[in-house]
């Protein structure tokens, strides 16, 4: 913001920034898929962060899930099993 000369400026640099903090945040990609030299770009993000933070708050307490699992899906029983 600031240090740009225009709004239009800005608006430019930014997309290219923000764009793979939210893709190595955890939103679109797991740490499992991405690949091992690319990982590290999850600690720059403050969105990675953030994320960690909400899922921690949300499930770290839930001790039982129940579970009608339908076709392949994945079955979690715990608030752990989901962060994990």
């Amino acid at each position: 913001g600031v240090t740009m000369p225009s709004p239009e400026a800005a608006a430019a640099i930014v997309v290219p920034i923000v764009i793979p903090l939210m893709v190595f945040a955890g939103f679109f990609l797991s740490a499992k898929t991405v690949p091992d030299w690319l990982l590290w770009l999850k600690y720059l993000s403050w969105l990675y962060y953030s994320n960690e933070m909400a899922l921690i708050n949300q499930w770290e307490d839930v001790t039982s899930l129940d579970c009608n699992q339908v076709g392949n899906g994945t079955c979690y029983h715990t608030g752990n099993d989901i962060i994990d």
